[in-house]
């Protein structure tokens, strides 16, 4: 018996004597297995609910029978439950005894297994560590990624910059209407140079801009938050929709954010240094920070002032006039590079008609008074919140992390990271406020969020060491929302993952694929017609060149012409056959321009010339046709409309025909 006892001295179920059975009674023993059914029950729920939410749920058919489970809230729901009955249970007659009774045979099991105990503990802190999260979500980023996505139309008219560019011409103002920091048009050019430029290489940059940035919150979460909140930064920062779309963009986008984040954590990291030597370095590091995101990044640029001026004035408060003589050395080492900067690239994008005239609409009017200009500001809140924030919860989104910013425990964090996003709004006169121009907010956006999270961890672990139940429950109701407006923001930027590891197109358009294929029927003395739009993807996966010395994109290798079409209401028009004389065959391509009705008329007109001998759909909105101008055949072309898009009809007018030519 004695042995029988130490045998099963570790499991709470069979650990009590018949004595003590006995003594609780027939009632208590149901009592007893009434508790375990239903806490054993309500825990499988809780487990079932975050499998759901992490998985999506699964769906099978056994001989016609449908098993299906895929909503977490209906899980959650059943373990509230459950736990609202094993609290009822207590008002029963010996019902709080016996829970009691429970409660202390599974203390006394989990006393008795310790060293297991912190085992376990030990594995899942490391297991659900901030580092391992983030080491898990980068090798999600590299598949994405190596799925290698055609490239979209902005993506190839900031390519056709770099390819057709050398080195030095970087600089300037760029082609089609393109804007980019000139050291990222850079690594852009050495990596197509020494890559190849295939999607892999091009979208390598902005890749890896996004895996450092995501090293970057890891890091701040070890540093500067507890261990639930770092994983949450870490999940915010990688799954958000619009940051995450970015990384697999040729934009630099994601070297904003990146410097968005880092030059901020940065700055704070200098301040906490213990000894002046100690803060010298880490300032000093900062600069060398500074000095290269201005290159690479507008948001380096943007973020630079605020952390300088906080950094200033610690540096004086600490260590006195002579440090910060030394660190206004780096702001004029800083200003000189920014300076050669704006002569080299910053100018030609700021004094740019065609981009003002794009970003006027964004950027705060000079002619508001005071209220008016309050009032544009608190118009912006929604739509920033949106994108790039991610979360239709705008409310809630700016007041967290405002409150995350007032009431963190680290106090110099919450002040730069506030100062990040003020800079947003003062700088709101010369750069747009609005959707991918304000990316570079969005980590300290962030980061005040789950700094309230944090906040919120402290005061109810501290309600529950001194018992003070109403700060407890301010405590839990402050996390109850602010998983809300996480979880919004997980399940947005979720979607959005599941749709890009599904896609094989890029914006329901294949360019990589139409164009080819159109090119490999090419024969000497073609011709290339396609719209205004969709000459980028003519032009890149033509392999059609662009410079000045190339004929700006308007011949093929062999010197035939590329035509740009569009609807005019200059009739009649003889465009088109003053185009098409003496010619044997064109090649259309129809790609992103969606004018609708365009289609029915151009294949009405096209049918006067020739006949359609092949065709080829792409994705939903590509379509890439051969035309035969020996013969006309009425009837043939129809197939050119796409149906993906709304056809109203005729919508009058001609069919405008002019030589390609770049912009």
């Amino acid at each position: 018996m004695p042995g029988r006892q130490k045998v099963l001295a570790g499991m709470p179920f069979v650990v009590e004597t018949r004595a003590a059975l006995i003594t609780r009674g027939f009632h208590g023993k149901r009592l007893a297995y009434l508790f375990r059914i239903l806490g054993a029950l309500c825990a499988l729920a809780a487990i079932w609910t975050i499998f759901l939410w992490f998985t999506g749920g699964f769906s099978v058919e056994l001989g016609g029978l449908r098993i299906a489970s895929r909503r977490p809230r209906n899980a959650a729901v059943i373990s509230l439950v459950l736990a609202m009955l094993v609290w009822l249970l207590t008002f029963l007659p010996d019902g709080r005894d016996t829970f009691r009774s429970e409660w202390s045979l599974w203390r006394r099991w989990y006393a008795s297994t310790h060293a297991w105990r912190a085992l376990a503990w030990r594995g899942v802190r490391v297991v659900a560590s901030p580092v391992t999260i983030a080491l898990v979500v980068i090798g999600i980023d590299i598949y994405q990624w190596g799925g290698a996505l055609p490239l979209w139309v902005d993506e190839e008219m900031i390519a056709l910059n770099f390819r057709d560019r050398s080195m030095g011409d970087l600089g300037g103002t760029l082609w089609l209407g393109q804007s980019a920091p000139f050291g990222w048009l850079v690594l852009e050019r050495t990596a197509l140079t020494v890559l190849g430029s295939g999607e892999l290489s091009l979208r390598a940059v902005p890749l890896l801009f996004g895996i450092v940035t995501i090293g970057v919150a890891a890091w701040v979460g070890r540093r500067w938050m507890g261990h639930i909140s770092a994983v949450m930064f870490v999940l915010l920062c990688w799954i958000s929709p619009y940051v995450s779309h970015y990384r697999f963009e040729v934009k630099h986008y994601t070297a904003d954010v990146f410097f968005g984040l880092l030059l901020p954590t940065l700055a704070v990291w200098a301040i906490e240094a213990d000894h002046s030597a100690d803060r010298a370095r880490r300032v000093w590091l900062w600069w060398i920070a500074a000095l290269t995101g201005i290159w690479v990044s507008n948001g380096a640029l943007f973020v630079t002032p605020v952390c300088a001026i906080l950094l200033l004035v610690a540096a004086w408060r600490r260590d006195g006039a002579r440090a910060a003589a030394w660190f206004s050395l780096g702001g004029l080492m800083w200003v000189a590079s920014f300076g050669l900067n704006y002569v080299i690239s910053l100018r030609h994008t700021r004094n740019s008609t065609y981009l003002y005239s794009m970003w006027n609409m964004d950027m705060l009017p000079p002619s508001l008074g005071l209220s008016g200009t309050i009032q544009w500001f608190l118009e912006r809140l929604e739509p920033l919140a949106l994108n790039p924030g991610g979360t239709t919860l705008w409310v809630l989104f700016w007041t967290s992390a405002i409150c995350g910013w007032v009431f963190s425990v680290k106090r110099p964090l919450g002040l730069v990271l506030a100062g990040v996003s003020l800079s947003a709004f003062t700088l709101a006169a010369v750069v747009p406020l609005h959707e991918r121009f304000s990316i570079w907010i969005v980590p300290a956006l962030y980061a005040g969020v789950v700094l309230l999270v944090d906040r919120a961890v402290s005061l109810g672990s501290d309600a529950v060491a001194r018992r003070r139940w109403t700060l407890l429950a301010l405590a839990a109701l402050v996390l109850f929302v602010q998983w809300q407006l996480c979880a919004d923001i997980l399940r947005r930027g979720r979607g959005d993952l599941n749709q890009r590891l599904a896609s094989t197109d890029k914006g329901r358009l294949d360019d990589r694929a139409g164009v080819r294929w159109l090119m490999s029927q090419w024969k000497p003395g073609d011709v290339v017609m396609t719209t205004h739009l969709a000459l980028a993807a003519v032009w890149w996966y033509g392999m059609i060149p662009i410079s000045d010395e190339a004929g700006a994109g308007s011949a093929l290798r062999d010197g035939s012409p590329v035509y740009e079409m569009g609807p005019t209401t200059d009739c009649p028009s003889r465009q088109l056959e003053d185009a098409l004389k003496n010619r044997r065959r064109v090649l259309l391509y129809l790609g992103f321009d969606t004018i609708p009705g365009f289609e029915r008329m151009l294949a009405a007109n096209l049918e006067q010339f020739g006949g359609l001998t092949a065709h080829r759909e792409f994705s939903q909105l590509g379509r890439a046709a051969v035309i035969d101008l020996s013969t006309p055949a009425p009837g043939s072309i129809v197939g050119l409309n796409r149906t993906a898009v709304p056809d109203p009809g005729n919508p009058g007018g001609c069919v405008g025909v002019r030589r390609a030519e770049r912009w």
